[in-house]
């Protein structure tokens, strides 16, 4: 049989089998010879060493976007604010953007869609309140701020998403479970049609 002199038929020993059975074939060995051949000259090591030195730098450029690349959390929240007078008679819409990459992250402004489908949506630029952290806001790596508005009528069925924009232009979507905590919060439809003036 095929696997005759096979010590056990266990996944090791049949690659092992196959491999001696590779090399002791006419294409193994004149493989082999062709490897043996390339190194036995200056240029053949010189080309190995190229090889391994353009492998390594293409799996560390890769790594380092990879762990590098810039990521921000943002979560969305409807809860009453404790300033120093007390708390606020109506709930602020919270944003808290957490740096989690580790590039810097320039946060300009807060907005939301409304509307489906999107090519009939409506952009909304909130203006956050002073009463928490203004924007523009540098965010470095592990840095977090909270922001906010009082525009509690976007929450209503008509929303459909909410974010926050950097500086490049990229909108930071709110993560989904802080989407659906909101959606059946008490606060869900109650302010429907009460919105404050936005920014421009």
């Amino acid at each position: 049989m095929f696997f005759d002199g096979v010590d056990g038929l266990g996944p090791t020993s049949i690659l092992r089998f196959l491999v001696q059975q590779t090399i002791r074939s006419p294409c193994g060995i004149n493989t082999l010879n062709s490897i043996s051949e390339s190194l036995s000259t200056p240029t053949g090591w010189i080309a190995l060493w190229g090889a391994v030195i353009g492998t390594t730098s293409l799996i560390w450029n890769v790594r380092r976007d990879i762990v590098q690349r810039a990521r921000l959390k943002v979560t969305v929240g409807a809860n009453p604010i404790i300033t120093g007078s007390g708390v606020s008679a109506e709930p602020f819409l919270t944003f808290t953007l957490v740096n989690l990459g580790h590039r810097p992250i320039t946060i300009v402004g807060i907005g939301a869609r409304v509307g489906r489908p999107v090519a009939e949506s409506t952009i909304i630029q909130f203006a956050c309140d002073p009463a928490l952290d203004e924007l523009p806001r540098r965010l470095n790596h592990s840095d977090t701020c909270v922001v906010g508005c009082r525009n509690m009528g976007i929450l209503n069925d008509d929303l459909d998403q909410l974010w926050a924009v950097d500086s490049a232009g990229k909108h930071w979507l709110t993560t989904r479970e802080s989407m659906k905590a909101v959606r059946h919060s008490l606060y869900w439809n109650r302010f429907r049609g009460r919105l404050q003036e936005s920014e421009p």
